[in-house]
């Protein structure tokens, strides 16, 4: 019982559940489900496919979207974020990208409908999801504007920013960093060399600190 009521403490204060009705009856009537996971596992494909909404309550995960000429890292998950939104009333095919816990994670998972039930049924709740909707669509409008200028240093700056937890990126390998950015390793440093210069990163040892009020 202490468990549950742990579990539903730290759902209540998660932004998505701010003024909403949230209690062990409700997350048990919306057939909710609080999953473990080890760093490595997939939340979502590869081979697992869900469909609904998931809240991440613990730990880390690395969005990738993969294709026929390798995998593309998207951003990085962290306590609180969604996922699965792309999986909702989606009509053709999975296009969702697959997610993979960096660390030990904790998962909520909503199924579909009843995400669409619970909204339905809780102003507040439908309020936070369309906002949460909103910043998405503001985030990916500035991450194209920076991508369509498509110089080196704007993909770097841009994919650092997104995947960076509290303003700072952990780099566990630079090779791996850059075939992520489809460049060159020698590329990848010239690039960071370049907007170190500029004030916009700062680097210390295996992590990059992103100089926000600088970041174009």
């Amino acid at each position: 019982m202490r468990q549950k009521r742990g579990i539903i403490n730290q759902i209540k204060g998660l932004s998505i559940f701010d003024g909403a009705m949230v209690s062990t009856a409700e997350l048990q009537e919306r057939k909710a489900a609080v999953l473990e996971f080890n760093a490595g596992e997939r939340l979502h494909g590869g081979g697992v496919e869900y469909r609904g909404l998931g809240v991440l309550l613990l730990g880390t995960a690395d969005v990738m979207r993969r294709s026929f000429q390798g995998a593309m890292f998207m951003s990085r998950l962290k306590k609180g974020d969604l996922f699965g939104a792309a999986t909702i009333l989606a009509e053709e095919g999975d296009f969702a990208p697959e997610i993979i816990c960096k660390s030990r994670c904790r998962v909520l998972f909503i199924p579909e409908q009843s995400w669409l039930d619970w909204l339905h049924g809780d102003e507040a709740l439908m309020r936070n999801y369309l906002r949460y909707l909103n910043g998405r669509l503001r985030f990916l409008n500035m991450r194209l504007n920076a991508l369509s200028q498509n110089t080196i240093e704007n993909r770097v700056l841009t994919f650092l920013a997104s995947a960076s937890v509290n303003g700072a990126y952990a780099v566990g390998s630079f090779t791996e960093l850059a075939m992520m950015l489809c460049i060159g390793r020698a590329s990848l440093y010239r690039a960071l060399d370049t907007l170190e210069g500029q004030g916009k990163l700062r680097r210390e040892g295996g992590t990059i600190e992103i100089i926000k009020e600088k970041v174009i």
